[in-house]
């Protein structure tokens, strides 16, 4: 039995369950619908659309591993996935996995705003984690961050480009 408010009791019925659960099945397959005509249309428009970034913001794809931590010395292999004792807890740990490596990250820069001063489209960068934004265009993992948070930069070129940066503000 159950009890409705103003205390009418009215008796369980299977019937009322299984429209119930015809109801939202319904429900369920038009949400399905709705959705993958979205995204049809979507996808229609992604070939059109161009993504840049605005107001001197830097759209990076950071790298899964970071291409520059690894270094071969004398023949040897060596990276940052390496362990350690952790001297707070006392454990053996992953240097990936400690909280200073997660502060900073490594990156392909995918697109400029144009009024980014120095930085160009298939730069490199390292940046501090927690001014970068995550982008959901996609769900292609990308990241904005404003060109001044920007750690460094690397790119052919990016010497002359900051040279010239510098002469313009010394004139």
């Amino acid at each position: 039995m159950s009890e409705l408010n103003g205390g009418l009791i009215i008796p369980d019925v299977p019937f009322s369950n299984e429209m119930k659960k015809k109801r939202d099945e319904e429900y369920k397959e038009a949400a399905r619908k709705k959705m993958a005509k979205l995204c049809s249309d979507t996808q229609k428009r992604l070939k059109e659309i161009d993504i840049k970034p605005v107001n001197g913001n830097v759209l990076i794809q950071p790298y899964r591993t970071d291409p520059y931590s690894c270094v071969i010395r004398d023949g040897i292999l060596l990276t940052d996935d390496y362990m350690y004792e952790s001297k707070e807890t006392g454990n053996t740990e992953n240097a990936k996995d400690s909280p200073d490596m997660k502060l900073i990250e490594c990156g392909k820069v995918v697109e400029v705003a144009v009024d980014c001063k120095w930085l160009r489209k298939d730069d490199e960068v390292y940046y501090y984690t927690r001014n970068a934004t995550k982008v959901p265009f996609q769900q292609l993992g990308m990241k904005i961050i404003p060109e001044g948070a920007i750690m460094i930069g690397m790119g052919k070129g990016l010497d002359k480009r900051l040279k010239e940066q510098y002469d313009n503000i010394k004139k």
